[in-house]
């Protein structure tokens, strides 16, 4: 996913504001984030694509 993600321990909540803080003071970084998610959700992750992959899933377990 590139840009469009942060990684962040939902364990350690003092590291995970951090990297958002980072994340937020960086409006050049959040712009090019927006764009690439921009482009996976028309691109990968939308309905047009994963219908395959469950539809896919589904029919294998109808035929077992």
């Amino acid at each position: 996913m590139g840009p469009a993600a942060l990684r962040i321990d939902p364990n350690d909540p003092d590291a995970s504001a951090d990297v958002l803080g980072k994340w937020w003071l960086d409006r050049p970084g959040r712009i090019v984030a927006r764009e690439r998610a921009w482009e996976l959700g028309q691109t990968r992750f939308n309905w047009d694509v994963e219908q395959l992959a469950f539809l896919h899933q589904v029919k294998g377990a109808l035929n077992r």
